[in-house]
C-alpha cells in the first residue's frame, strides 16, 4: 500500500492535472483555497470509491481468474492482441 501511495504522490502527471484542470472551476473574485479544497475532496472521494469498487470486484473474481483454463484463455487473448498491434505497427505507413 505504501508503494502505491508513493507512486501516486510522486507522479508528476497528477500535479499537472490539478494545475491545468482545476483552475477553470474556480470563480474569479473569490478566494481560491476553499473551493480548491472542496474540489480536491470530491476528487479524492470519487478516486477512493472507484478503487474500493475495483478491489472488491477483483477480490470476487480472484478465484475464477486463478483457474488454469481461464489463465490460458487470457494469455491467448493477450497474445493475439499483442500480435495484432505488432502487425498494425509493422504495416503502418507514415
Amino acid at each position: 500500500m505504501r508503494q502505491g501511495w508513493l507512486s501516486n504522490v510522486l507522479n508528476p502527471k497528477a500535479a499537472v492535472f490539478f494545475v491545468t484542470f482545476l483552475p477553470q472551476f474556480l470563480p474569479a473574485g473569490e478566494p481560491a483555497f476553499p473551493r480548491s479544497l472542496a474540489l480536491m475532496a470530491i476528487f479524492a472521494l470519487i478516486y477512493a470509491s472507484w478503487f474500493c469498487a475495483l478491489v472488491a470486484g477483483v477480490d470476487r473474481a480472484a478465484g475464477w481468474l486463478r483457474r488454469a483454463r481461464v489463465q490460458a484463455w487470457l494469455e491467448r487473448v493477450t497474445g493475439a492482441c499483442l500480435l495484432a498491434f505488432g502487425a498494425r505497427l509493422a504495416l503502418a505507413r507514415h
